[in-house]
């Protein structure tokens, strides 16, 4: 009911302002009705199809592969150990570029990483330089501090949110979505580094300082691009705060 009132008033508004738009064009009171209701119905064609296009395109695209990566991380955790860590390993490998031995731990999704496990994964590999623990099951903050304090090896801990955010960016190797054309797969990983200097949690509070700091230059010299500059910074430190993206480093 909600969201067809809204939907009734944002029309009205539309209506409203294309009304006024015509009659300061057209100096006619009954021309003006109509092309503004025309326009309406035209408007409301476009954005239907518009709104169809983006459903059944790129946005229903990144939610089936959400949803797959979600199913991947099950498989992994049901799939033999061997299968399932070369798997991940190449994962990595794609993701950050680590060539480092990888330990995995196979538990259901909804439970959580015991720290006992923890231990004991790292425990096998005593010694080394580095070692990435993955496991198919959430972790809570007592196994992160454990994994920040475990040293020789050093231990990178990837949990199933981690992996369902990798699965989805690279999904090739889980049967997640099509295949990408040479020039896309060249393209998308500077994207995805653009887009996390951009929209990166650690420098949201800094960007709300730069966006009121341009906000205050606007106000005392009101030079427009000031205005247009802290709209931006604004945006971006917005969307960086609504945003969790994935570590920029493995370790």
């Amino acid at each position: 009911m909600g969201r067809k009132i809204d939907r009734f008033v944002l029309t009205l508004a539309a209506a409203g302002g294309l009304y006024l738009y015509f009659l300061g064009a057209v100096r006619n009171r009954y021309a003006a009705i109509a092309l503004a209701l025309v326009s309406c119905i035209l408007l409301r064609k476009l954005l239907g199809c518009a709104m169809a296009l983006l459903m059944n395109g790129r946005f229903m695209r990144r939610r089936r592969i959400r949803h797959c990566a979600s199913g991947a991380v099950m498989r992994l955790a049901c799939m033999d150990e061997a299968e399932a860590s070369q798997r991940l390993s190449n994962l990595l490998r794609e993701a950050y570029g680590a060539e480092c031995p990888l330990e995995l731990i196979q538990l259901h999704p909804s439970t959580k990483l015991p720290q006992d496990r923890l231990f004991e994964a790292w425990r096998l590999h005593r010694g080394e330089a580095q070692l990435a623990i993955c496991a198919t099951c959430a972790c809570d903050a007592d196994a992160r501090a454990l994994a920040s304090s475990l040293k020789s090896p050093k231990v990178a801990l990837v949990d199933a949110g981690l992996l369902r955010q990798l699965i989805a960016e690279y999904p090739q190797g889980f049967d997640c979505g099509e295949a990408q054309s040479p020039r896309r797969r060249r393209i998308a990983p500077a994207l995805r580094r653009a887009g996390s200097l951009l929209c990166n949690r650690r420098n949201a509070p800094r960007g709300l300082l730069f966006a009121a700091a341009m906000l205050l230059m606007y106000a005392l010299g009101g030079g427009i691009a000031y205005l247009i500059a802290a709209m931006v910074l604004l945006f971006l430190a917005l969307v960086s705060f609504h945003r969790a993206p994935r570590p920029a480093k493995l370790f």
